[in-house]
């Protein structure tokens, strides 16, 4: 029994020898430099086709069987490169398994690691690095789950990045991602973004200043297939950023958003699933779906809504957009967007529909969409290298639809080419958004085709071609009921041609007029040119409706008319009806100079035709015009009574002049004039102006009386005048009948008053009536009239003050019966007596 005792004992001291053997000195035998390359390193390199760096290690038993790896490197170049150095890592391997040679790990503990990972193609976050991380993986067995946990520093954030995950594995030396199970959580919070900044953030063009981003990521992956669920979320916090490459960058307001999302990831094909993403914006609501591959760079089908955006706050994020957008453009309210997306990120097809009922938009005072108004815009195109846009386009709101294609629309050069045509619809489509037709009624047929090239930044010097083509269209200035119907017309423009309007017509007030109108240099030195004809035109009514249709026009035109309109109201002329008017003008704004090239109207049966100009641009407007009148009846110029018995006036009257001044405000437009010309009345008689009536009246005349006749004819009335304090003064007129010759001068006012004096000379018949035979013979053989008799003629035609002056004849008669008889006569007529009468026109 003693015996049995001792033998017992020894067998359990060599059994604790053995023990203690296994547990001490059997891992420093095996663990050796060579056991851990080929157990440990070599596994770890193959795993990771990488290379694994082990300076140096130790053993630990208390207060469990560890081997502590000191300053180890691990290093992976795959699609990827990243490197793991730590201070240390400590393994918990199986002392069990050690005995049959074989390295099983129960656990793996990393300390004070640092991670770093450089991606070597173009990706969006290129490096990104962790600091003092703290990993624990366990327990290492198969086909059993591997809880991993780590945490570490990011950015200089403490515990920036932590998370949890689970991994299940059916072969450690043979390990295949298809077959792995795993599960993983990462956070990350409170990450400045600044830091994305030094990290070379993709190609972006800000600069951020502030701001912070956090969120999580969970991963999830089933064996036996290699698709992967990433899922998570990303909050951003009080970002502001500004244009690194603006001139003068402007910081962004405080920028608030996050994402939600979910995507399908395949390992091994590197295929991509965005089952759905939704972003919240400040300025709109943002979802995504769709699909592709990583490896082919290609897009399948990507969809992506945005709606509730809110238009006005956008150029205020997007300080560039700010800066470009062209002047005179705004836009508020809420737009919906569609956007589906296939192919490359160099060569991508995109077709969107925006819904635009909601926004306001505003160019200038020439469009300007409510709310509440439908307004639908698809486009269909191919965006390059994500820079440069090709494609159609399309849109439409009530009856009018828009089609053209958007040709080389480059971000980077800020240049682009649009053509477009509507299809032809009614003007009423326009009135909505048209601020020019708030006080119109509009109709007719439409049809406008448009093309514009150049850059959003220089909308001046861009080249723009703008076709306008209107049949039967009418337009009612609702305020005063001012009326143009049946307006036909063709309208041109080109940026170095100018706006052309050609073979239009349309009714003013039931009459046919014809217009042609051209504006050249408009950007610059706008000059228009504008021919117009009318059977009849209303002046008063055209002048009307131009005022009230001028605030609508080309400035140039504007400010032409309203200074045109002064001068015809203060010449009292507005009010005229012209028959066959005709008119060529030429309008240049930089001098505000009218240059009348042509203008003519018939006027009293005959014509009137005017050229000159108009310099409206002076403090004191002035004027200077070349006129022709031609068989203008002095019936209708100066009627001189009314009824079927009251006598007329007649003849024919013709007039060269030149007339210049300017207009003073509170004066007669014609108070400064200065001139003259030559005028000849033909044929004419003047009711209520009887010479021989008055002459009969002088005893030595009285044998005349049994010529009067209430009137006075004349053969021709001619001479030359000027003008002078808005009088028209002559000193040369002559006038011829059939019983005296008379030399005239004197002065007529605009008013139509006469203040003139006649120097008459009696016919040889009745000369002889009143000196008899002997006389006469001596008179008419010498070539010699009888006169002069003086003669005052006041007031008008209508009522004309005539008076022979009482002096002058008595000296006249004393001269006839005195010692000289020959002084009574005088032989005066001028070669211009004698002329050829102007053609019947």
């Amino acid at each position: 029994m003693r015996r049995f005792g001792i033998f017992a004992l020894f067998f359990l001291a060599l059994f604790a020898c053995i023990c203690l053997f296994v547990i001490f000195g059997l891992p420093r035998i095996v663990i050796t430099p060579p056991f851990l390359e080929k157990h440990l390193i070599e596994p770890l390199e193959q795993s990771l086709q990488g290379a694994v760096n082990l300076n140096d290690y130790e053993i630990r038993y208390t207060p469990q069987f560890q081997i502590v790896f000191s300053d180890v490197d691990l290093h992976r170049v795959h699609g990827g490169q990243w490197d793991l150095s730590a201070r240390k890592i400590i393994i918990n391997p199986n002392p069990v398994a050690l005995i049959v040679g074989r390295f099983m790990v129960k656990s793996i503990a990393v300390e004070d690691g640092q991670f770093s990972y450089e991606e070597s193609k173009n990706s969006f976050l290129k490096r990104i690095e962790v600091e003092h991380m703290m990993i624990m993986v366990k327990p290492f067995e198969k086909r059993q789950p591997i809880h991993i946990e780590f945490s570490g520093d990011l950015a200089g954030e403490r515990n920036a990045v932590s998370g949890s995950g689970r991994l299940v594995l059916k072969h450690f030396d043979e390990w295949s991602w298809q077959d792995t199970d795993f599960s993983a959580k990462v956070n990350f919070s409170a990450i400045p973004l600044k830091f994305f900044q030094e990290q070379n953030l993709g190609s972006l063009n800000y600069t951020f200043k502030q701001g912070l981003i956090g969120g999580g990521v969970e991963i999830v992956k089933k064996s036996g297939s290699p698709e992967t669920l990433l899922s998570g979320t990303f909050d951003l916090n009080d970002a502001v950023y500004e244009n690194s490459e603006s001139e003068n960058p402007v910081a962004s307001p405080v920028f608030n958003a996050s994402l939600d999302y979910q995507l399908n990831w395949n390992v091994e094909t590197e295929a991509w699933a965005l089952r759905r993403a939704r972003a919240v914006l400040p300025f709109a609501f943002v979802e995504l779906s769709g699909q592709g591959a990583l490896s082919t760079g290609e897009i399948q089908d990507m969809r992506i809504t945005l709606s509730e955006i809110k238009l006005d706050e956008i150029p205020t994020y997007f300080t560039d957009l700010k800066e470009n957008i062209p002047l005179n453009t705004g836009f508020s309210g809420k737009a919906a967007i569609e956007i589906s997306l296939k192919g490359t990120l160099h060569h991508l097809s995109a077709y969107s529909s925006m819904d635009l009922k909601d926004a306001v938009f505003t160019y200038a005072r020439f469009f300007d969409k409510p709310k509440d108004f439908p307004l639908t815009v698809n486009m269909d195109c191919l965006i390059e290298n994500l820079s440069k846009i090709t494609g159609d386009f399309s849109w439409r709101f009530q009856d009018v639809l828009g089609k053209g294609n958007v040709k080389d629309l480059n971000f980077k050069t800020k240049t682009l080419q649009i053509n477009m045509i509507t299809n032809k619809h009614s003007v009423t489509n326009w009135k909505p958004v048209m601020p020019a037709l708030k006080d119109y009624d509009a109709s007719g047929a439409i049809k406008i085709l448009y093309n514009w090239k150049g850059s959003w930044q220089n909308i001046q010097d861009a080249e723009k071609v703008l076709n306008i083509t209107l049949d039967d269209g009418n337009l009612t200035h609702l305020p005063d009921g001012l009326e143009l119907k049946g307006i036909g017309l063709v309208l041109d423009y080109d940026r170095r041609m100018g706006l052309v309007i050609k073979n239009s017509q349309l009714e003013m007030n039931g009459i046919p007029l014809k217009l042609d109108l051209s504006i050249y240099n408009l950007n610059q030195n706008p000059i228009s040119k504008i021919a117009l004809a009318s059977s009849q035109l209303d002046l008063s009514y055209t002048l009307n409706t131009l005022q009230a249709w001028s605030g609508q026009m080309p400035q140039a035109l504007s400010d032409g008319f309203a200074a045109l309109k002064k001068l015809l109201e203060k010449s009292g002329a507005e009010k005229a009806v012209l028959n066959n008017f005709l008119a060529e003008m030429q309008y240049d704004d930089q001098s505000k100079v009218w240059k009348i090239d042509r203008l003519s109207w018939d006027a009293y049966e005959g014509k009137v035709s005017v050229d000159g100009e108009i310099r409206a641009g002076e403090p004191n407007p002035s004027y200077r015009f070349s006129s022709e009148m031609n068989h203008l009846q002095i019936e209708r110029l100066f009627p001189s009574g009314q009824g079927p018995k009251a006598r007329k006036n007649k003849g024919e009257l013709f007039v060269k002049m030149t007339l210049e001044g300017e207009y003073q405000k509170d004066a007669d437009l014609f108070e400064s004039a200065q001139g003259g010309g030559t005028f000849l009345v033909s044929d004419a008689k003047f009711s209520g102006f009887d010479l021989m009536n008055l002459f009969s009246k002088i005893n030595e005349l009285k044998d005349l009386s049994k010529y009067k006749k209430n009137y006075t004819e004349f053969d021709d009335i001619r001479g030359s005048f000027t003008t002078a304090q808005g009088k028209f003064l002559s000193d040369d007129m002559i006038l011829v009948s059939p019983d005296f010759v008379i030399e005239g001068k004197g002065e007529l006012t605009t008013q139509g008053f006469f203040n003139m004096r006649f120097e008459t000379y009696l016919s040889d018949r009745h000369t002889e009536e009143i000196i008899g035979t002997s006389l006469n013979e001596i008179r008419l053989r010498e070539g010699l009239q009888f006169g002069p008799l003086t003669v005052v003629f006041t007031g008008t035609l209508q009522k004309p003050d005539m008076q022979v002056d009482p002096v002058l004849t008595n000296e006249l008669f004393g001269k006839l019966h005195g010692n000289k008889p020959q002084a009574a006569f005088r032989n005066f007529l001028r070669e211009e007596v004698f002329f050829e009468r102007p053609a019947k026109a």
